[in-house]
């Protein structure tokens, strides 16, 4: 994906009933090599194509970008059927329930003969907790995050500081250091 297509959908997508990490647009960019993700742009909707192995294969629910598009899912679904040389089946991935449930009704109601076989795999679902749990680490279930915390304190002591964002300017830090990551795993 080029820098303009990044910037024209930070200035388009309706955010609105996205949720979960894979729908966030620094994701996508960031991780766009990682699980092969094909990104369509069309006229009222933009769809992330996923090529990974197993559970990350398939379409993800659609980006609309219109506000006043009520047709988006339709047009992304019909999207889809001409790109796939099956037209009985298509694939989706990480849907939430309610995505999820917005596409059998759109498929019920303008493509009957169409069918998705769901399947939820626990490898990616996004994993939500209370801020309070995080903020003391306490109990078993939180006991490997708290062990990242500790070795994190003892391998770079007094090497890093914490800063607000987006009060201070550090946009470059963040790209440098995502720039960093993303060579280490290349």
């Amino acid at each position: 994906m080029i820098l303009n297509d990044v910037e024209y959908l930070r200035k388009k997508i309706v955010s609105k009933n996205l949720f979960g990490s894979d729908t966030s647009l620094a994701n996508i960019v960031l991780l766009e090599p990682k699980y092969n993700i094909k990104i369509h742009i069309k006229n009222d909707f933009v769809l992330r194509q996923y090529y990974g192995e197993n559970n990350r294969f398939g379409y993800a629910f659609p980006y609309k970008l219109k506000q006043s598009s009520s047709d988006y899912l339709k047009n992304a679904i019909k999207y889809i059927i001409s790109q796939t040389e099956s037209d009985s089946n298509i694939q989706f991935c990480l849907c939430t329930s309610e995505q999820k449930d917005e596409i059998n009704k759109t498929l019920e109601l303008y493509f009957p003969s169409l069918k998705v076989n769901w399947k939820t795999t626990r490898d990616d679902c996004d994993y939500i907790y209370l801020r309070e749990k995080l903020d003391k680490l306490s109990g078993t279930a939180l006991q490997k995050k708290k062990n990242h915390v500790f070795k994190f304190m003892r391998t770079y002591e007094n090497l890093w500081e914490y800063k607000q964002f987006p009060q201070n300017d550090i946009a470059e830090d963040i790209i440098q250091i995502e720039e960093e990551w993303y060579k280490e795993r290349s």
